[in-house]
């Protein structure tokens, strides 16, 4: 055993708040990660220095920094300078002259007081950071973090808050009293945001400090001087996935875990390189990435002047939407059962993507690290139907092939298609099949977006906006869940197409097709409503042996149908207003026993009229 140091030197190991104080720390580094690399901070009483050495120890560090920043040509790296890595707190003072000095840090971690388990850090590998206001001074060290940190329990998902004793080893071989100070722990992967203990929350916010696992394809993380440790959930264990990293000229060290079981350790390197990792964790669905910045430098405490970014790809099958995860594979040895096509029970926010309000699919991209075939269907299956009327089921699959660094673009394949429901994705690949459901709804478009659209197709009636108030209240997609509009004969969309034709799948879902199909019905009824009247003319005048009368005009809510010359509102318009409806009666008609025009009206004809 060593002798005891004088009670003055007492080393004390800065938590995150103290931390987040003095330096600009990320906020990761409000927790250990066992096996990752971690920065630790420590203040030295005022007392226990000496003020020769701290005046040579900081001379010493200059002329490193200096020899460090000239060597490697650090004045400017990708436009980014590099001024030095400054405490918050730092005072012109002088400290205080003392009588010892700081030979080393001895660190335990748990309950043990055996000098055994003391793990003793040399002055080559700590350094002087600075001081504050009372001349104490702050030394940081590059360390470790034990992989038997963590509690031996059966639970993949693990928080502990342990204590660290830290002593002070001094230049005459004493050691101080120990200073007791609880660290938390991470040990396996990181839970749901939702459910981040109470350990964690008194420190950061688990979010911010990489805590929650983010998706893989997230995005890339860069950063510079400031260790990082954040998590990937990746969908499956043992899986492989793609690794980017660049860490430009100033050499960093990236390393990525899966559980506590180190993957990957790019070395101390200033590269940029992809590499394909695998998994071997048979509990874990997590990666876990550390940057341990300027590792190059001899003291990277105090060195400044890095940059360095990487990226995650998932290592199951991906299907993304701008970029962003909609959903990843899942091994389902049984299969996705037919119902999911009919109701949506597992819609999320994240696995559920949006139709424009233009009629435009959204962006579906399938994603692989290695070459997987795909199939996906597209299913829909109506809701609302009453007695006597069976629900439609839409169905559509297509067909592609992701590889490494080249996505399948799903859009693409549906030829122009703009549909939605339910999707099911089947991806194999290595053997092995995986599922992702995701689902798709609809935007409805505004009035005068409708009738822009009418307009760009030409010969538009002018009751057309009226009919669609009557038919859908200018609705394609129900407001509650934003799927079609279905009346109870299954009429659907904007114009509640329900037979003549009988509406397809891309109508249903595509305002525009729903739109243009409608207005062909319309046209069509047009010239058979033409081609009614004209019969009746001709019935009238064999009749009358005369020229047939004009039909009288008639009022109708805030339409006024007429036969003169030049009207606008015409009783051909009637007619096919009327038959649009499915009427069999028509709206006027010979009457060749009476020998008179007979108006038969119509409620349907009234309500467009009443939208005018």
């Amino acid at each position: 055993a060593l002798p005891t140091a004088p009670s003055n030197v007492k080393l004390t190991l800065l938590d995150f708040p103290m931390e987040s104080f003095y330096f600009n720390v990320d906020s990761s580094a409000a927790y250990y990660f066992a096996g990752g690399r971690q920065y630790m901070y420590f203040l030295l009483p005022s007392t226990a220095q000496s003020y020769n050495r701290l005046l040579a120890e900081m001379s010493f560090n200059k002329k490193k920094r200096d020899d460090h920043f000239h060597d490697h040509q650090l004045l400017q790296e990708n436009n980014r300078s590099t001024s030095r890595f400054h405490p918050k707190i730092l005072t012109d003072k002088s400290p205080m002259a003392g009588t010892i000095e700081l030979a080393g840090v001895g660190i335990t971690f748990g309950n043990s007081s055996s000098l055994s388990a003391l793990t003793v850090v040399p002055q080559s590998r700590y350094s002087y950071v600075g001081y504050v206001n009372d001349g104490s001074l702050i030394y940081g060290l590059s360390f470790d973090t034990p992989l038997d940190i963590c509690p031996s329990t059966s639970s993949n998902i693990q928080y502990a808050s342990i204590p660290v004793q830290t002593y002070a080893l001094t230049s005459t071989q004493l050691l101080s009293k120990p200073t007791y100070t609880f660290i938390n722990v991470v040990c396996g992967d990181p839970p749901p945001a939702d459910s981040v203990n109470s350990v964690v929350k008194t420190t950061a916010s688990a979010e911010s400090s990489g805590l929650t696992a983010n998706d893989c394809n997230n995005g890339e993380v860069a950063g510079a001087d400031t260790p990082v440790t954040r998590f990937f959930t990746m969908g499956a264990t043992l899986q492989k996935f793609t690794f980017s990293y660049q860490t430009f000229t100033v050499r960093d060290q990236i390393r990525v875990f899966n559980g506590n079981n180190l993957i990957f350790d790019s070395g101390c390197v200033g590269e940029m390189a992809t590499k394909t990792l695998t998994m071997n964790d048979p509990k874990s669905k997590v990666i876990r990435v550390s940057v341990n910045p300027n590792c190059g430098c001899g003291d990277p405490v105090i060195c400044t002047g890095t940059l360095w970014n990487f990226q995650v790809k998932c290592a199951v099958p991906t299907i993304l939407s701008g970029g962003k995860v909609v959903g990843v594979g899942e091994i389902k040895p049984s299969g996705i059962p037919t119902k999911e096509c009919a109701v949506a029970t597992m819609a999320t926010s994240q696995n559920t993507l949006y139709i424009t309000s233009d009629g435009v699919m959204p962006d579906i991209q399938a994603q692989s690290a290695v070459s997987a075939k795909w199939s996906i269907q597209f299913c829909y299956t109506g809701t609302h139907a009453s007695a006597g009327h069976l629900n439609p089921t839409y169905s559509q699959t297509v067909t592609g092939t992701s590889t490494e660094g080249s996505n399948w673009n799903v859009v693409s394949a549906l030829q122009g298609n703009v549909i939605g429901g339910t999707a099911i994705a089947t991806a194999v690949l290595s053997g092995q099949s995986y599922t992702i459901v995701f689902y798709i709804r609809g935007t409805n478009p505004s009035p005068g977006t409708i009738q822009a659209y009418a307009n760009s197709i030409g010969n538009v009636p002018w009751y057309f906006m009226a009919m669609i108030a009557q038919e859908s209240n200018t609705l394609n997609f129900r407001t509650s869940d934003r799927l079609p509009l279905q009346s109870y004969d299954n009429g659907f969309g904007l114009m509640q197409l329900t037979n003549s034709p009988v509406p397809d799948y891309n109508s249903i879902f595509n305002w525009k097709k729903n739109v243009k199909v409608g207005l062909q019905k319309i046209h069509d009824n047009e010239i058979a409503a033409a081609g009614w009247i004209s019969r009746q003319r001709s019935q009238c005048q064999q009749d009358l042996g005369v020229l047939c009368p004009h039909i009288p005009t008639r009022n109708d809510v805030k339409c006024v149908f007429s036969d003169q010359m030049g009207a606008t509102e015409t009783f051909i318009n009637a007619v096919a207003i009327k038959r649009y409806n499915g009427a069999t009666a028509n709206y006027v008609s010979w009457d060749n026993k009476n020998r008179v025009w007979k108006l038969n009206g119509g409620t349907y004809v009234s309500n467009v009229c009443s939208h005018l």
